[in-house]
C-alpha cells in the first residue's frame, strides 16, 4: 500500500515535470507515457 502511494505522488510529479520540460526534452517526454502506461 505505502508503495502504491509513494508510486501514484511519484507519477503526478513526473508527469508534470515532463510536461514542463516537454519543449526541452520532447523524447524524454514519450518514454516517461510509455512507462506510466505500462507501470500502470
Amino acid at each position: 500500500m505505502s508503495r502504491k502511494s509513494k508510486s501514484k505522488r511519484f507519477t503526478q510529479q513526473g508527469a508534470d515535470s515532463v510536461k514542463k520540460h516537454d519543449e526541452r526534452f520532447p523524447y524524454r517526454s514519450r518514454l516517461s507515457d510509455a512507462n506510466e502506461k505500462g507501470r500502470a
